[in-house]
């Protein structure tokens, strides 16, 4: 693998599971939101219908897009190649939102307005405890770095405030490139704006369609980080995965 890896000079990391997390987790935050408005569900059963609401979303849609911000029934539309923009993600997760909470009246309102605000806000995200050791490693060893997310432009803010995340240069977010990854767009205008080929480039995520999968039919190399135990896609050469962001510092010689 290492050999494989020669040629890169340019590591890009998914951003949400692979470099930062929110704090409190994303259930809990929907829960006590849902709880203010008139809520009665369960955390549990907030965070399945969040879970089963954020796939309906982003799966890939040819619907036209419904001229009626109320219509908590309409998807927001996708295209098959993954098109976006920053109204698309709003509305995807006002969709999300409508979905978790049936029985909270017009929650697309303002219940999703203070959801949107809170995952804006950079005290409500971390980053991973090794980030910052391994961050620092890679840049000393002459490695350009960067953040490459299904996201909207909040992604910059959070970034910005968010250490070791503020020491990156290239952000790069769905809603600014105009298609969302696995899209082979996604990783073309990030080739066009870094000015390198696909050889050149590592893209390592914790999502096996979306990051690894994504990256991989694009051209470029790909990691898939493997978190908590769980379990290792079968299909994959283990070379492929890591358990820990640690782990590039034995994949990636300076």
């Amino acid at each position: 693998m290492q050999q494989a890896l020669a040629k890169v000079r340019t590591i890009l990391f998914d951003a949400v599971g692979t470099v930062m997390t929110p704090e409190p987790a994303v259930a809990a935050v929907y829960h006590a939101a849902g709880q203010r408005y008139g809520s009665s569900l369960s955390r549990a059963e907030v965070a399945r219908r969040f879970s089963t609401a954020f796939r309906g979303a982003r799966e890939p849609q040819n619907l036209t897009p419904s001229s009626a911000r109320g219509n908590t029934n309409h998807v927001p539309q996708r295209d098959p190649a993954w098109t976006t923009d920053e109204p698309r993600e709003r509305e995807a997760w006002r969709f999300i939102v409508s979905k978790v909470f049936p029985d909270v009246e017009n929650a697309h309102g303002a219940l999703f307005d203070d959801l949107w605000q809170h995952f804006a806000t950079p005290q409500n995200w971390r980053s991973y405890d090794e980030v910052p050791s391994v961050w620092q490693e890679l840049i000393d060893n002459g490695f350009q770095i960067g953040v490459a997310s299904n996201f909207d432009k909040r992604l910059l803010t959070i970034c910005r405030a968010l250490s070791p995340l503020s020491n990156c240069h290239n952000v790069f977010w769905s809603a600014q490139l105009g298609a969302r990854k696995p899209d082979e767009r996604f990783f073309r205008a990030i080739e066009a704006h870094l000015e390198l080929p696909p050889s050149q480039l590592l893209l390592v995520g914790d999502d096996l369609d979306n990051d690894y999968m994504g990256a991989r039919s694009a051209g470029w190399h790909a990691l898939l980080l493997v978190r908590d135990g769980k379990t290792v896609p079968a299909q994959l050469p283990t070379e492929h995965v890591i358990r820990g962001l640690s782990a590039l510092r034995g994949l990636l010689a300076p």
